[in-house]
């Protein structure tokens, strides 16, 4: 029957073409892995061995002879063969063949390949912005090409000229027009011409992040601006970058918060403390976890034993050994209990019933009955669920748009 579904989805495939949309997946057939588009069809043979991921690399069947596919970076995909590496998408308009020893995704454009011995960058249709070098490529951003000279770091462009030298010991790519250097032990912060624009006075320091980075001064942590001014004073052990707007200090093993305008502060009372998300955060007072507002007023009180990050204005808890879910408000979603539960995804949250999986609403109602041995959230509309020993995807009723006839499959993503 497997078969018989395979050549009927391949010849619909070629009367009405490939899905004019960008969504694709990854599904395992009969072993080997392929591109499905958004109706089901395979856009290229079901060919590839394996689906790379960091954890084949010690894997037993992973070795030389096989062929590997990658998931997509800026449209396209990588893949291996005969140890060499080339790239293609979807429509196989751009197909740059394998013949790079090692190859980085492709990002905003561009791609570092290794030829055995040199490196260059390539575009989108496989031409060296310049000749193969010896220099060592290591990342690149803003049309500065991070490289190494035996042990020091410098920038080339994107004409393989140096245009600033191999001077520093540690050297991360620009971001937001600044890269964060070590120069004789002390970091600070350079223009993409080489010119300081931070000059190096700090023992450690990380990458800008809208407008703000972290850094380590006289042995304790602050933030500064773009242009070195402190707007959280150096006078924590600890700081964790900012994400929604807040960043995390410790002082004194206990941990606070500060916005990132330098505007609000929590103090450091709590023994742990997770990241704000839409304007909540949980927070462990070394028994139980509760949850907190931007004003460090409670919203939810401390009784739980695991607290998750608020996603879609619903809070997952643990509480006496099974999941709930509360809303914003402080307020219980529903009065069930769940031996499994998941985070909401476009709308719906998996929960466990029987030792099975279904999916419930934002109004604690149950909108896909249990019954389910495996499947995984929402993606692009799409849901892949294992019935039996297969996989395929259903829609938000439970219904199989894409018959379960797949080894494994991916979640839907975008390729521009």
């Amino acid at each position: 029957m497997r078969y018989l579904i395979l050549i009927l989805v391949s010849v619909i495939s070629v009367f009405v073409g490939h899905s004019q949309n960008n969504k694709y997946a990854l599904a395992r057939y009969d072993g080997l892995w392929g591109i499905i588009d958004e109706n089901g069809n395979a856009i290229n043979d079901y060919k590839y061995n394996i689906l790379f991921s960091p954890a084949v690399v010690n894997a037993p069947y992973y070795n030389d002879s096989k062929l590997i596919i990658f998931e997509p970076s800026d449209g396209l995909f990588k893949y291996r063969q005969r140890v060499k590496y080339g790239y293609f998408n979807p429509s196989n308009e751009i197909n740059i063949t394998n013949r790079y020893v090692d190859a980085f995704d492709f990002k905003n454009g561009y791609a570092i390949v290794y030829l055995g011995f040199k490196y260059s960058i390539i575009n989108k249709k496989g031409d060296f912005l310049f000749e193969p070098v010896k220099n060592e490529l290591v990342d690149h951003s803003y049309n500065r090409i991070l490289f190494k000279n035996g042990n020091k770091l410098g920038f080339l462009n994107f004409k393989g000229e140096v245009c600033i030298q191999p001077i520093y010991k540690e050297a991360s790519i620009f971001r937001e027009y600044l890269s964060c250097v070590n120069f004789k032990g002390d970091y600070g912060y350079i223009d993409t011409s080489g010119a300081w624009i931070i000059e190096p006075k700090f023992s450690e320091a990380i990458s800008f992040s809208n407008g703000l980075a972290v850094v380590r001064y006289n042995s304790n942590w602050g933030v500064i601006d773009n242009k070195g001014n402190f707007i959280i004073e150096p006078s924590f052990n600890k700081i964790e970058d900012q994400q929604n707007g807040f960043f995390r200090l410790q002082k004194d093993e206990l941990w606070g918060y500060a916005d990132n305008k330098g505007l609000k502060s929590i103090e450091c009372i709590y023994f742990k403390a997770k990241d704000f998300s839409e304007g909540l955060a949980a927070v462990y007072n070394g028994n139980y976890w509760g949850v907190i507002n931007e004003n460090g007023i409670i919203v939810l009180d401390f009784k739980f034993q695991e607290v998750h990050k608020c996603i879609e204005g619903i809070i997952l808890v643990k509480e006496e050994g099974t999941w709930c879910y509360y809303r914003k408000d402080g307020s219980r979603l529903n009065n069930q209990k769940y031996q499994k539960a998941y985070d909401f995804s476009e709308g719906l949250a998996r929960v466990g019933v029987n030792n099975f999986l279904g999916y419930i609403n934002k109004q604690g109602e149950i909108q896909i009955q249990p019954s389910f041995l495996n499947a995984y959230d929402f993606k692009l509309g799409f849901c892949r669920a294992r019935k039996d020993e297969f996989w395929g995807y259903i829609n938000t009723k439970g219904d199989f748009i894409k018959a379960p006839i797949y080894d494994n499959v991916t979640d839907y993503f975008i390729v521009e």
